[in-house]
């Protein structure tokens, strides 16, 4: 029995390693929720890395309060990740002060946290609706990892950085 035990989780192992990526799947989600696109990184970009990994959950709480939230994180040569992160220093807009909700209220706390090893930073684009639609990007230089995290949620009045992104994307 104990050898039957060792020889399935083997296996299982095994299996698991070799599992593809399902890129469809990744542009599909990210082309259905407002916003992701501008957030989240083209599928070009993970075709080009080879260890990616990527997670789509949807929370509901009470029935009709739903957050849906994406990560995508892309460990890289150290060449690549020296490139890929200077490309995006300059060509993403990241917001300086905390957001505030219409009410003239802060909406996120952190516009910068550094969070298992990774120091987000919170995107600035066109559709950023703080903080129902949002995202942050970070940046692993010890491990040459990017992370983006995407969150959807209408129904969201405050987000306390840290503790959003240890709850909903790690």
């Amino acid at each position: 029995m104990r050898k039957f035990i060792i020889v399935l989780a083997c296996s299982l192992a095994i299996l698991s390693g070799c599992v593809s990526f399902d890129y469809s799947s990744y542009e599909k989600d990210r082309a259905a929720l407002p916003g992701a696109a501008e957030i989240l990184p083209d599928v070009e970009l993970l075709e080009r890395v080879a260890d990616t990994r990527y997670n789509h959950k949807t929370k509901r709480e009470a029935l009709i309060f739903v957050t849906e939230t994406m990560a995508v994180q892309l460990d890289m040569t150290p060449e690549m990740y020296a490139a890929e992160k200077a490309r995006l220093l300059a060509s993403s807009s990241f917001q300086t002060v905390p957001p505030k909700d219409g009410f003239g209220h802060i909406s996120i706390d952190e516009t910068e946290v550094t969070v298992y090893g990774y120091d987000f930073r919170l995107l600035s684009t066109p559709s950023s609706s703080y903080p129902k639609v949002f995202g942050f990007i970070g940046f692993d230089d010890s491990n040459c990892s990017i992370a983006w995290l995407y969150c959807n949620d209408p129904d969201l009045d405050y987000v306390e950085s840290e503790d959003f992104i240890t709850e909903f994307f790690f």
